[in-house]
Parts: C-alpha cells; structure tokens; sequence
C-alpha cells in the first residue's frame, strides 16, 4: 500500500505520512504516570491526540512496567443520557478496546456479572486491577463530550 497524509482520524507509520506521535514529550508523560498524575492533553482538532494516546499505550504495554488501554469516551457524548448508561457504555468500550491493546493475561473482567449503577464504572476498574500484576494506566480519549453528572461522575 502506498502511504498517504491521513486527516481524518487514527495515523500509524505503516499506513501514513505522519510525525513522531510523542515529538519529544515521552519522558515527561512517562514521569507524570510513574508519579501517579493525571494529565490533559489539549490540542485542536486533528492535531494528533487519538494518535498520540494510542502510541503511548502500545509503547507503556510493550516495556512492560504498565498495562495500558484507551478508551474513547465520545458514546456518551450526548446531554439526555444517565450516569448509569453512560457507565455501561464506557465498560463496553473498555472491553472492546483492550483486546485491542492488551494480551489475554491482561484483559478486564467479563461486563455480565456487572450490575447497572452510579459506582459501576469504578467496581469494575477496581475488580480488573485487582486481578494485574502491574499498575493500569487508562488513557481516555473524548472526555470533553462529557456532560453534567457523566462528566462528574467519570471525573470522580
């Protein structure tokens, strides 16, 4: 396949014109995450932020000290939807994106066991890191379609 510049979503190497994804910022991503911070990337849109979240996710899962997943959040981007759904999207999204990132020693637990409510979404984060050897670094992507409770909530 011949490469092309990509504007509309996901770049990598193999496929497209593209730059280094983390232009020099990897060492101090890497030391926010080794002192347990959060952080933001803001950028306008098409600028590289998917592509930059899903590099350092392959990157953090393949040195080995992290397991790593992203998640895009966009599914509950809308203002009518309820804490309770927008949990039930994000476990569904979680699960669908790890097999993407992770082997199957590493992958979340199965979503059925999960009863529909406010603190959903953390019982399941916390009962996957209970079952890791290593520390869980979600990157989540599309936080800013977030309204109201979800926001809150998911922040909490």
């Amino acid at each position: 396949m011949i490469r092309f510049f990509n504007t509309t979503g996901l770049c990598n190497a193999e496929d497209h014109y593209m730059v280094d994804p983390f232009r020099n910022m990897y060492e101090n991503i890497l030391h926010l995450i080794q002192s347990k911070q959060y952080f933001l990337i803001h950028a306008p849109r098409q600028t590289g932020k998917t592509t930059f979240l899903h590099a350092l996710a392959h990157r953090l899962n393949k040195e080995g000290n992290y397991v790593s997943v992203v998640c895009s959040l966009e599914s509950a981007g809308y203002n009518s939807i309820s804490v309770e759904t927008a949990n039930i999207n994000f476990i569904k999204a979680l699960a669908k994106m790890s097999k993407f990132f992770l082997g199957p020693g590493h992958l979340p637990p199965d979503i059925a066991k999960y009863i529909s409510g406010p603190s959903m979404l953390g019982d399941y984060l916390t009962d996957w890191c209970d079952t890791l050897d290593k520390p869980l670094v979600l990157l989540l992507d599309e936080v800013d379609a977030l309204y109201d409770d979800v926001l809150i909530s998911t922040l909490r």
